[in-house]
């Protein structure tokens, strides 16, 4: 089976809270079996334009991420890429090379013919500053982020069946 679906995580794991989408990838690379035989599980790193192709390559991208809201530390989030651009939503991560992701899926929208459907699992870090810890708040919900994640990944999956 081709799979045409991606679930990457980007972060900066030396960077606190921003390393959770990184960290929740490999969490499902080594413990999920659905997820393992229906998606490609990527680790996107901290982003840059490396994953302006990756992204490009797939039909759907189901991006996980530290992402300031404006909501309580460890709260999570569903949205679309469409909804980006109308509201306050800004991603924390930003790559080595300067490109924050969120710039980088308004460009792949802007630069591909068929661009992928693309979902956003925001996660509300507390601190991004120099550390390899994640925050209390970040730290006890990592079983809830699986499970949604999980959850919503595949209804994502139902709805292109």
């Amino acid at each position: 089976m081709e799979k045409s679906f991606a679930v990457i995580g980007v972060g900066n794991p030396f960077r606190g809270d921003d390393g959770i989408g990184v960290f929740l990838i490999h969490e499902l690379m080594h413990n999920n079996n659905f997820l393992k035989e229906s998606v490609e599980l990527i680790d996107g790193g901290t982003g840059g334009m490396n994953l302006f192709h990756l992204i490009s390559s797939y039909e759907t991208v189901f991006l996980i991420d530290a992402v300031d809201f404006h909501a309580s530390a460890g709260e999570y989030i569903l949205f679309s890429f469409e909804e980006i651009g109308s509201s306050n939503k800004v991603s924390s991560t930003v790559s080595t090379h300067g490109e924050d992701v969120f710039s980088i899926l308004k460009n792949v929208k802007k630069y591909n013919d068929s661009p992928p459907r693309m979902f956003i699992f925001g996660i509300q870090p507390k601190r991004i500053e120099l550390s390899e810890d994640f925050s209390q708040e970040i730290q006890k919900n990592i079983p809830v982020y699986l499970r949604e994640i999980t959850k919503h990944v595949g209804e994502k999956l139902r709805e292109l069946n």
